[in-house]
């Protein structure tokens, strides 16, 4: 029998969507997460301090549905979205310089 495992919550991010948000993407390799949602915006937070980093605006005309992450393309990240009037955005973000 597995051992059980607690769970705790953290943290809300905030400033939160106005609208329903409908997925989070965390990045696979920096501690950071993008969200959509139906007010048309992404945002990415920090999950060190869990505060906005960024809001993306004027990319979709309708609900953002979906996003995903592409790291490390020579020294950026790459966040793909898909909205619901039948476009995918493409974000590029600089990697941190460590």
């Amino acid at each position: 029998m597995s051992p059980k495992v607690t769970i705790t919550h953290l943290s809300d991010l905030t400033p939160p969507s106005q609208e329903r948000t409908w997925l989070t993407a965390p990045h696979p390799t920096l501690p950071i997460v993008a969200t959509c949602s139906s007010d048309k915006t992404i945002r990415v937070y920090s999950l060190t301090n869990f505060t906005l980093l960024s809001t993306i605006t004027g990319g979709h005309k309708r609900s953002v549905r979906t996003a995903a992450w592409k790291p490390h393309i020579t020294g950026e990240s790459v966040l793909a979205t898909g909205s619901f009037d039948a476009t995918v955005g493409i974000w590029r973000r600089p990697q941190p310089v460590l």
